[in-house]
């Protein structure tokens, strides 16, 4: 059966969601619908606000045949990486037809032309160079850079875009080939603080997790589950962060994906003097790359840990599939490129970089049990 697969983090899971869910049926009825998920840490650097597995669960009961695990290494970096990652596990997946997301254009055509400048321009990556020199952020030197490229303005700057990009980047960089739908996002915008039409941010719902307030914008079996299980984080994750960076000093730093030009420096410095290093460092550095940094300096993720899992084979794990097709769909996940990982006695199949990159779930996930105060004790594969 062809698939059609969704990158993801479904933190949680709502209305936008189903209704990208709801598009993509529309568009190619009959299609397997499966979802690459981030697990427990987030492109931002944050802790989720329901563990992996409900969350996937979530999204099955929303209409999804499966959700695979995007590993940690990719979910907490930058969005090449993160993109890099989802589409590495989507390529290696058996029949992938299709490629789904949302998005702030109702032209897939910018999005492919966009794409091609970001990956392709070595005039892009000077006027970026240029930029970045010029003290601006990441984001905005990006943006410019696009534009001065005879790119199209108000693309680059929006975050649903942004991330279109790097998915067909990332998938042309690897010979691999799907058709893309593009979903226009309607309701509230990314980020936003306030709902609009039966649509709300995923920021709004994280911000009224115990809140009546968002009965409206959720499917059901999130509601429900948001009431028992949801929590923020986020202090118990930036004390964790900090107590690791003032342990082990700047010198490590370095190792982490975006923790350049003597940033290491700044963060330390934060953590010494007891201050915030998402509010200490400036406008030059966004909130989430340091997050990012902080998040998989306490996870041990390195740079070069990250760019070998990229250049290796590595797994396939289901969090999640539609119990009624669960033969059906664990067969054809077993035909996938990478080994199906589902129980202790798959990890003989797998290779030394992909034992190495299910070692760092483990970590993650032992650290979000840690922090949510839910310890369940059983063995992990850090006692490997």
């Amino acid at each position: 059966m062809e698939k059609t697969v969704v990158i993801s983090e479904f933190n949680p899971f709502h209305n936008g969601h189903r209704h990208l869910f709801d598009e993509v049926r529309k568009t190619v009825p009959g299609t397997e619908l499966v979802c690459v998920m981030s697990q427990n840490f987030t492109q931002r650097g944050e802790a989720a606000v329901m563990d992996s597995y409900t969350r996937a669960r979530h999204a099955v009961e929303s209409g999804a045949d499966a959700v695979i695990a995007l590993p940690a290494a990719f979910s907490v970096a930058p969005a090449e990486i993160f993109a890099k990652g989802a589409v590495k596990i989507a390529a290696a997946l058996r029949d992938v037809k299709y490629v789904a997301f949302g998005c702030e254009t109702d032209s897939l055509e910018t999005l492919v032309k966009a794409a091609e400048i970001t990956t392709e321009s070595e005039r892009f990556r000077g006027y970026l160079k240029n930029y970045l020199s010029d003290g601006l952020g990441y984001a905005v030197a990006y943006e410019n850079a696009y534009i001065d490229c005879g790119g199209e303005e108000n693309v680059l700057n929006r975050p649903n875009n942004t991330l279109a990009v790097e998915y067909i980047g990332a998938a042309k960089s690897i010979n691999f080939n799907p058709e893309y739908i593009a979903v226009k996002r309607y309701g509230a915008e990314h980020g936003s603080s306030s709902p609009s039409e039966d649509i709300c941010s995923s920021d709004y719902i994280r911000q009224n997790l115990k809140s009546p307030s968002v009965a409206g914008y959720v499917p059901a079996c999130v509601l429900a589950d948001m009431k028992k299980s949801a929590g923020d984080y986020s202090e118990g994750l930036k004390r964790a962060e900090t107590l690791c960076v003032l342990r082990d000093g700047p010198a490590g730093l370095p190792r982490v994906y975006g923790c350049t030009e003597g940033l290491e420096n700044v963060i330390y410095g934060a953590c010494t003097q007891g201050l915030d290093p998402t509010e200490f460092c400036g406008k030059r550095y966004s909130r989430s790359r340091i997050s990012r940094i902080l998040c998989a300096n306490l996870l041990k993720i390195t740079r070069g840990e990250v760019e070998s899992y990229l250049d290796n084979d590595l797994y396939i794990r289901p969090l999640a599939v539609d119990e009624k097709r669960k033969d059906e769909i664990y067969s054809d996940l077993s035909a996938s490129r990478f080994p199906l990982y589902v129980r202790g006695r798959d990890i003989k199949k797998l290779s030394a970089e992909a034992l190495g990159c299910l070692k760092k779930d483990s970590l993650a996930e032992l650290m979000y049990e840690h922090l949510g105060g839910k310890i369940h004790g059983n063995l992990t594969l850090l006692d490997l």
